[in-house]
């Protein structure tokens, strides 16, 4: 697996390749996007561009300003009879992935981070923010219209310790109760967009703080109300991953969650989580943008399976192939279905419901479809969702397969730009994010898992930067950051960040910036080689990686790391109090970024092994082990910095990576 050869193509997945294209033809005259004279290349472009080439163009003939998009807006809300209106960024499924032009926080906001939610009311809009957006979201709203709410500093830029989102956003609306009490604040909600538990916690929040605000459901979204360019949906068919990539039968995963279903004293369930039905069915899509996904929902009982989406996504060999385990039908009929299964069954219906990936509206018609002869079982998490968290042996080789693919695409462009530094050639950030989509194509990708960002210098302080710009020339001596990842045929994400010096060891860094590098790097190396004695949670990792950091008067506003496989975010986080089990793979990426000077994030993909010591391993200990091996820029590193134990692991990482990419 360490020596895949760069022609992918041909060696892991042959068959299953030629099946995407579905007949079509590459456009020609996109492949010349791609500056390549290699085959390779171009031929994994042409399979991207053929995917890219089933959507429906975006329609977008508006021509409405910011502000008078707002006050379109405050016009619907006086017809709800709301005070405050909640856009939220998420759509129907609460998928964090959501095309831009599909998004209607985007359009009502022009923000197009993956996370942050608006707050409007009838004299000004707020955008609130985590750390990843805080210089993006400045950037890219009208602050004639919004003002930025920042979790974790104040309006005067102080540091405001401890300080989350969700805090930041209840503080807000607290505010806004204060402003116009004794009234009580009427703040409207589309019930299609906000989860069950986020809407209780809010409610629960406001109650416990004295805020008089009552949440209202409204009837529909008010933003599509006033929408100009109705987005069109993309219809691109679903396909299957073998067997072999992913290591369990669709089959076999829904026996495992009746019983799941079974002890939580249910005997269905409804899945809405986009990646938990593609886990389930182990179907891959391309609904959404930087994703694998299909637009569904299922309904799981104890002996039927029902998947609700467009019917032209499912071609008919999959119908008859899933024929006795899955039932395919359109998602219009999804709700019908539940209440003819409640009224057939001689037995009531408990349905389990996940209240963290159940939107309020399905929720409250299941609340009304089960009154008379069931009930809903309320728990707070998916268990497909735990079921996906721990990889098979096959799903790690699979992914193994991918990360050290990226590795070698992102090595390829760090040498890449070196030597054109080097040379004394000008290169654009936007060569440099071109140059790393040609990469992960040459080796094997068919999609990215998210934008690439491709910081230099100075942008490199903005955590999410997306925006290439082709007039920025990278100069020898500064940072280039690079996180970018991709999707490869089995339909698993991939992940992973580097930063350099521009040049490479013709470059001449400050003293700033090795000590800023080494610090960033002390911090993963403290990740990528800890023991995890029994019950260790992902807060755990999160304290060990930021210490060595934290205890040099840096920090870095956001997790140290997140869950990946069907989607590039899932469980387990960092952030939370889950424990971390073997199987598990997740991103340690500590990082320090400071304003108008740039930033440094070393990212790496790992996984949870039992612990090598075989003593420690019958005591429960597990070990993390680093599944990425992209170089390290020696060019950066401050020896002094680092003791003996980290100077050892820096050899060990340099032997594997050596071995990996050449």
């Amino acid at each position: 697996m360490n020596n895949i050869s760069t022609n992918l193509v041909g060696s892991r997945y042959p068959a299953f390749m030629s099946k995407n294209l579905n007949g079509k033809e590459s456009p020609q005259a996109k492949l010349d996007d791609i500056k390549s004279d290699n085959s390779q290349v171009r031929d994994n472009y042409g399979r991207y561009i053929a995917f890219k080439a089933n959507l429906k163009p975006i329609q977008n003939n508006n021509s409405d300003s910011t502000p008078v998009k707002l006050n379109k807006l405050r016009d619907e809300m006086k017809k709800e009879n709301i005070d405050v209106l909640l856009e939220m960024s998420t759509d129907k499924y609460l998928n964090e992935n959501v095309d831009k032009n599909q998004s209607q926080r985007v359009y009502i906001s022009d923000f197009t981070g993956s996370a942050g939610d608006v707050i409007i009311t009838p004299d000004k809009a707020r955008l609130v923010v985590d750390g990843r957006y805080h210089i993006q979201a400045d950037q890219q709203v009208d602050h004639e219209c919004y003002e930025v709410e920042k979790a974790g500093i104040d309006k005067e830029g102080k540091p405001v310790p401890g300080e989350s989102y969700s805090d930041r956003f209840i503080k807000v609306l607290s505010q806004l109760s204060q402003e116009s009490s004794p009234k009580t604040l009427r703040v409207g909600y589309d019930p299609n967009k906000i989860s069950v538990s986020r809407i209780r916690s809010l409610d629960e929040k406001f109650k416990n703080n004295g805020s008089k605000i009552v949440l209202v459901p409204t009837t529909d979204n008010l933003v599509d109300r006033i929408r100009n360019d109705k987005p069109v949906e993309k219809t691109i068919p679903a396909r299957e991953v073998p067997l072999e990539f992913v290591g369990e039968s669709s089959k076999n995963k829904l026996e495992k969650l009746r019983d799941q279903l079974s002890k939580a004293g249910a005997n269905a369930t409804i899945v809405t989580d986009l990646n938990d039905v593609a886990y389930l069915t182990n179907l891959r899509g391309k609904d959404i943008d930087y994703s694998v996904v299909f637009k569904s929902k299922a309904f799981i009982t104890k002996d039927k399976a029902f998947v609700f989406c467009n019917p032209e996504v499912i071609s008919p060999e999959i119908k008859e192939k899933f024929k006795g385990v899955i039932e395919f039908k359109p998602e219009d009929m999804f709700e019908d279905t539940i209440k003819e299964a409640v009224a057939s069954s001689e037995d009531p219906v408990n349905i389990a419901i996940p209240l963290s990936t159940t939107n309020c509206d399905t929720y409250n018609k299941l609340q009304e479809v089960v009154k008379d002869k069931g009930s809903l079982i309320e728990i707070n998490e998916s268990p497909v969702s735990e079921m996906r968290a721990i990889k098979n042996e096959k799903e790690l080789a699979t992914m193994q397969d991918g990360i050290t693919r990226t590795d070698k695409a992102v090595n390829e462009v760090i040498n890449w730009i070196n030597k054109k530094v080097q040379d004394n050639e000008i290169i654009t950030e936007k060569d440099l994010e071109d140059k790393t989509r040609e990469s992960h194509f040459k080796y094997g990708a068919n999609d990215l898992s998210f934008e690439i960002i491709p910081a230099t210098g100075a942008n490199g302080a903005i955590i999410h930067y997306s925006s290439a710009d082709p007039n920025k020339v990278i100069q020898k001596g500064e940072y280039v950051l690079l996180d970018t990842g991709a999707y490869y045929e089995p339909g698993y994400a991939t992940d992973l960040t580097r930063t350099w010096i521009a040049g490479g060891e013709k470059a001449e860094p400050t003293d700033e910036q090795k000590k800023i590098y080494t610090l960033v790097l002390k911090g993963s190396l403290r990740g990528l080689n800890a023991e995890l004695p029994p019950g260790t949670k992902g807060t755990d990792i999160d304290k060990t990686v930021r210490k060595p950091i934290n205890d040099e008067g840096y920090n870095y506003l956001h997790g140290t790391g997140h869950g990946i496989g069907i989607q590039c975010h899932e469980s387990p986080s960092t952030s939370s109090e889950i424990e971390l089990k073997e199987g598990m793979v997740f991103s340690i990426e500590p990082g320090i970024y400071i304003k108008d000077w740039g930033g440094v994030r070393f990212e790496n993909l790992v996984t949870v092994i039992k612990h090598p010591d075989p003593e420690k391993a019958k005591e429960g200990w597990h070990k993390i082990k680093s599944l990425s091996y992209a170089p390290i820029d020696h060019n950066l590193i401050d020896k002094k910095l680092l003791n003996e134990q980290e100077l050892q692991w820096v050899k060990e990482f340099d032997k594997k990576s050596e071995e990996i990419t050449g």
